[in-house]
């Protein structure tokens, strides 16, 4: 029995979306060819409209939410980066044979625009394929195809961008006569795979190489495409609907201009460019029907375009033969489900004898944002992890929607888009529109890995996004200004006071608090350390209550290094806090020692051995306050520590409301295989600071092991910040031991460790082969991305992988150097 999902989110107008009937023919059972967010999204309407479904799914998705909505869910096989059962047409087509569908929904990516499929579908002779014919997708789902057809049959008004559409290779002559930079795209794909700027002839072979690569992975043909690169363009694209009878009609238009790695993360519909030309939004609207018309089109389909915002001229992309991942925001100001009519098309459905398609009045502004798991701040990197906390508190409002199939406990994969969901907003205006999403993202709590959340706050923020001059470069050309921006909201953010004051009542304060409440719940018999514990003999220094904790913001923006000194227990206490200075007394100490040695290479293992101690020693005292006696200094007579003067003093008391709540899910790697489970805290902390009453969300990482000799983490969730500040907890002992070697910036260049699971791809260079400074060494893929590792220095390459290997985060790749520096 499958669960029900609630009914369509409503418009701002408190108006649900349109359900299309079913068709003459009726649709009584749909094999949802996909997984994920689009496969709820689709089980949503089906339910609505009493049709039943089948999806698929491996043992990655076993606990996911479209598994669990489903009418039947059917294990079709492990999934491993060989071997993705979505992309077997085979095994998709047995499923929907075996159970009886007489429909197929192919969702979006996978292969949702592959005429082969479509084909193998409909030649069944028992199922339709809900959405164009095989012969369609052909003539215009192949970006050069298409324009090789528009071309012949429409001329100069297909609107075509210069460029090379055939099927030989491009040599340099002709690259060079559609001039740089040059646009290389997947002829078949979509989704900002493939697709790579060259702007200079001397990437060209290279880029290529790298755009066949993805494209053949990800969507089973290496063919390629090549134009001009517009700069400061737009992308603008019209959602198209057709059906067996002739009718092809336009349901509105969106901007989807920022981007990241040619990739979409924020739509909107209208566009603001055909709001205040309305002349244009005719001209383009006209130019998609035609080109739908001329394919006897049928179902879902967008005509992208890019729009020269200098010139006014908009030039024809491709079309994309299926739903696209940001059609809710035409679904909101539309007022119509696509899903539903989909189906009614499917069924044989005459569009023109619906009214609200056929009469259709657009509504307000949209807006819509992708939530990814990836860290801006690096380069967009995708990321893995377990969701340990998720509430979109707007959710239930008209004009609020959260498409996505996570949950508490999802773990995000390597094999998989890193696309978490979309939260989707609906207002009577832009302006509306986009204070309202910022509020979506301010109350919208998503901890347990990185997203992308703060970053499009930032986006929202821009003051060339407010005004609608933004445009494809939004993101390239600002990324320091999106990136700052969250450091530059801290101090307005969190207080009224300066950042150093700011972040730790914000951040430290309930921090503190939920790690006492853990420690109490799971180590109650655990006496701590030592009160007289330290580093020097002698010292009546007691350490026992004072902690260390580093705060960074989200994005990598910035780092905080912060001591706390508690008195007081049972959810009272008193709080000294300051800011860390220990790394001046570790360099003063370093200095020291150096010039005691002078020099000297043949006393250099005393001088390490040495170092090492003092170091820790240093690292010790330096991050205490400076008091009488010994406390405070270290071996020499040279002064360490803070002065009183810069420790700010506060009383926290947790209050009775407070909740914490120890979460669980079975064993997943070998760290977790000893216990059986996966565990993290998540908490609702009320508390009193000096007076005043806050609340603060919490959730921490599963490291209650030796709770007080290791690290902790927690993430404590920020509303203006749109994200997790987090903050890793230290015992002074653990403080002090970690990293007593400083970093050798050589060593660390010369080694390479992967960020998250990934796969490698290509190795670029033979084992123990010399490498210069800047050389590729090899591809991985992780999430659907490739990543190319350049060595930082030059040396000797020392490879730990192989091509085709799987490997975990964190594992050495290869090393350059790494013999030369081990004889040093």
């Amino acid at each position: 029995m499958s669960k029900l999902l609630p009914p369509n989110p409503h418009t701002v107008e408190g108006k649900p979306l349109f359900i299309a009937p079913n068709g003459p023919r009726p649709v009584r059972r749909v094999m949802i060819a996909n997984r994920g967010e689009i496969a709820l999204r689709i089980v949503r309407t089906c339910q609505q409209m009493n049709v039943e479904t089948v999806v698929v799914y491996t043992e990655v998705d076993a606990s996911a939410e479209f598994v669990a909505h489903a009418t039947i869910a059917v294990n079709v096989g492990p999934m491993a980066t060989d071997n993705n059962p979505y992309l077997n047409i085979k095994k998709l087509i047995d499923v929907a044979l075996a159970h009886q569908c007489d429909a197929l929904h192919p969702g979006y990516g996978y292969l949702s625009e592959n005429a082969e499929f479509a084909d193998a579908v409909a030649a069944t002779g028992r199922i339709r394929f809900l959405g164009p014919r095989g012969d369609v997708m052909r003539s215009i789902g192949e970006k050069s195809r298409s324009k090789r057809l528009l071309q012949e049959k429409l001329g100069d008004q297909a609107h075509l961008v210069p460029g090379y559409h055939g099927t030989a290779e491009i040599d340099l002559k002709t690259a060079s006569k559609i001039g740089y930079p040059l646009m290389i795209k997947a002829s078949s794909g979509g989704g900002g795979r493939g697709m790579r700027i060259v702007r200079e002839p001397s990437q060209l072979a290279s880029e290529i190489a790298r755009a066949r690569s993805e494209a053949q992975r990800n969507f089973n043909s290496d063919e390629l495409l090549f134009e001009r690169y517009i700069e400061g363009g737009k992308h603008i694209e019209v959602q198209i609907f057709g059906d067996n009878h002739g009718n092809v009609y336009a349901l509105g238009e969106r901007d989807c201009s920022v981007q990241r790695r040619h990739q979409k993360i924020i739509e909107e519909s209208p566009a603001v460019d055909c709001e205040q030309d309305p002349e244009l939004r005719k001209r383009i609207h006209q130019s998609a029907i035609t080109i739908g018309s001329l394919l006897s089109y049928q179902g879902a389909g967008t005509v992208e375009y890019i729009f020269d915002t200098k010139t006014k001229e908009f030039f024809f992309l491709e079309v994309n033969t299926r739903l696209q991942v940001e059609h809710p925001v035409t679904e909101m100001c539309s007022g119509l489900d696509l899903v539903s009519l989909g189906i009614y098309v499917g069924g044989d459905g005459d569009l023109s004898k619906l009214a609200p398609v056929a009469n259709l009045t657009p509504f307000g502004h949209s807006i819509e944002c992708r939530v990814c798991a990836e860290e801006p701040g690096a380069d967009f990197t995708p990321r893995t992890g377990v969701v340990r906390m998720l509430e979109v508190l707007c959710l239930g409002q008209p004009g609020v929607r959260f498409d996505t199939s996570i949950r508490v406990g999802t773990t995000v994969s390597i094999f998989f888009d890193a696309m978490l969901g979309k939260l989707i907003v609906h207002a009577a205006t832009r302006p509306a529109a986009i204070e309202k999403m910022l509020q979506v993202l301010q109350t919208s709590v998503l901890i347990g890995l990185p997203t992308n959340m703060t970053f499009m706050s930032s986006c929202l923020r821009h003051p060339s996004f407010a005004d609608g001059s933004y445009n494809t470069s939004l993101i390239p050309k600002n990324l320091d200004w999106l990136l700052n921006l969250p450091v530059e909201l801290a101090s307005s953010a969190l207080s009224t006071g300066p950042k150093e004051t700011a972040l730790p009542l914000a951040t430290i304060v309930p921090s503190f608090h939920l790690f006492k409440e853990l420690r109490s719940k799971l180590y109650p018999t655990r006496s701590g350390l030592p009160a007289s514990f330290g580093l020097v003999s002698g010292c009546d220094r007691s350490v026992s209550k004072t902690e260390n904790f580093v705060i960074s913001l989200p994005d990598g923006g910035q780092e905080w290094d912060v001591m706390v000194e508690y008195d007081g227990g049972n959810g009272d206490y008193n709080l000294k806090i300051w800011t860390n200075h220990s790394s001046q007394a570790v360099q003063k100490a370093e200095n020291r020692i150096k010039e005691k040695y002078g020099g000297s290479k043949s006393k250099s293992k005393a001088l390490a051995a040495e170092l090492k101690a003092s170091r820790a020693t240093a690292k010790f005292y330096g991050s205490l306050p400076t008091r009488d006696g010994l406390e405070g200094r270290a071996r020499g007579d040279w002064q360490l520590g803070v002065q009183q003067s810069e420790v700010h003093q506060v009383r926290s008391t947790l209050l009775t409301s407070s909740q914490v709540q120890l979460s669980s899910l079975p064993a997943t790697t070998g760290a977790h295989l000893a216990t059986g489970r996966a565990r993290w805290a998540t908490a609702t902390l009320s508390l009193e600071i000096d007076g005043i009453t806050s609340t603060h969300v919490l959730a921490t990482d599963h490291s209650f092991q030796d709770h007080e000799t290791s690290a902790q983490t927690a993430w404590v969730w920020s509303s203006r910040l749109c994200g997790p500040i987090k903050v890793v907890r230290h015992g002074m002992r653990t403080y002090a031991l970690a990293n007593q070697s400083s970093d050798d910036s050589a060593a660390s260049k010369a080694a390479y460790v992967t960020p998250m699971p990934a796969k490698i791809l290509k190795i670029l260079v033979e084992d123990n082969a010399d490498v210069e400074a800047g050389q590729a060494l090899l591809i991985c893929e992780s999430m659907k991305i490739e990543t190319t590792i350049r060595a930082q220095v030059a040396g000797r390459l020392h490879l730990h992988v192989q091509d085709g290997d799987t490997v975990p985060e964190g594992k050495l790749l290869c090393q350059v150097g790494a013999e030369e520096q081990q004889q040093q």
